[in-house]
């Protein structure tokens, strides 16, 4: 079977038995198996669907398409390793920046993997915070005051309750 035959299985939702089974082999038990009127995958399409003010028939045959037409990953797709060197902040070469530049699914896949504002703003809040309590206790040794560090505990305690 090739490559894109096989996507497509995975496109064709399974049998209630087929479910059923692979419940047991994971779970080892039917008591809590869950009686779901549709499929995940199905609720998901719809409510994507919705979203897009299309049917979610139109929906996963777009998807479906895709998929058959896809010709990703390529040869010179960015690999997990590179993935995970942009991740973590490390450069890559000249001609792999340039691919990724030229393919769109390796653009997806970076763009993907880049934090939201909302938490970047969280992550320096709390940067900030833990800045704060380092210098408050940095001052309060220095002074050698066990008020002040004891003082500025509290203030910590009530910043972290009055975000």
């Amino acid at each position: 079977m090739n490559r894109k035959e096989s996507w497509n299985d995975l496109l064709t939702p399974a049998r209630q038995d087929e479910l059923d089974e692979l419940y047991l082999k994971v779970m080892g038990d039917t008591k809590e198996m869950p009686t779901e009127d549709k499929p995940f995958y199905l609720k998901a399409a719809e409510k994507r669907s919705a979203a897009q003010g299309i049917s979610p028939n139109q929906l996963l045959a777009i998807y479906s398409e895709r998929l058959r037409s896809s010709s990703y990953p390529t040869t010179d797709c960015l690999t997990t390793e590179e993935i995970q060197a942009i991740s973590s902040g490390n450069p890559l070469a000249q001609d792999r920046i340039l691919h990724a530049q030229t393919c769109e699914a390796c653009q997806n896949l970076v763009k993907a993997i880049e934090p939201s504002p909302e938490v970047l703003v969280e992550l320096m809040e709390e940067v900030r915070l833990m800045a704060a309590r380092f210098s408050g206790r940095t001052r309060a040794v220095a002074a050698g005051s066990v008020k002040a560090s004891m003082e500025f505990n509290a203030h910590r305690a009530a910043a972290l309750f009055h975000r």
